[in-house]
């Protein structure tokens, strides 16, 4: 048997049963080329050896299977533009942040649930509905300097006290 290192440029890690080409000297030997694996096997496993990073550059780089997982203890892109169409996403983390000039969101129906919530508006917050519902089902409470309720119909206040001042 004839031991051998990897060539550099080799990126697939050889397997025991793959044909290959090497390149011998007197006192070394160097696996250039896997010419045929030697057994089907579920993954190939692709290393750069002596590398601390690998670069991709292309005009266009196409990842393209059925399944795509990516693993790392931590992840960083930036892009000019990054546009995902998919029939679904789920996102499950312990801490999402979101920072953003301008958020624009639109949907047919918008549900969030949660057991405590938090909103603060510096300036002006609006919502216009053809029907708003505010719903407290133990206590509902507004503050404010100056509060205006206009209706172009009747106000109503149902309940079986009312105080006033």
């Amino acid at each position: 048997m004839l031991q051998a290192r990897r060539a550099t440029s080799l990126l697939i890690t050889p397997q025991c049963g793959d044909t290959v080409l090497v390149a011998q000297t007197t006192q070394d030997a160097w696996i250039l080329h896997i010419l045929e694996r030697g057994e089907v096997t579920a993954s190939v496993d692709i290393r750069v050896p002596g590398a601390k990073s690998v670069r991709l550059s292309a005009p266009e780089l196409l990842v393209e299977a059925p399944r795509l997982r990516v693993r790392s203890a931590e992840a960083e892109a930036t892009v000019g533009r990054l546009t995902v169409a998919a029939e679904w996403i789920a996102v499950a983390a312990n801490r999402l942040q979101v920072w953003s000039r301008l958020l624009h969101q639109q949907a047919d129906s918008w549900v969030q649930q949660a057991r405590q919530r938090i909103t603060r508006v510096e300036g002006t917050d609006l919502s216009s509905a053809r029907n708003l519902v505010l719903q407290g089902d133990e206590f509902a409470r507004v503050d404010a300097g100056v509060v205006q309720v206009q209706a172009k119909n009747e106000v109503m206040i149902d309940g079986k006290r009312v105080v006033v001042g």
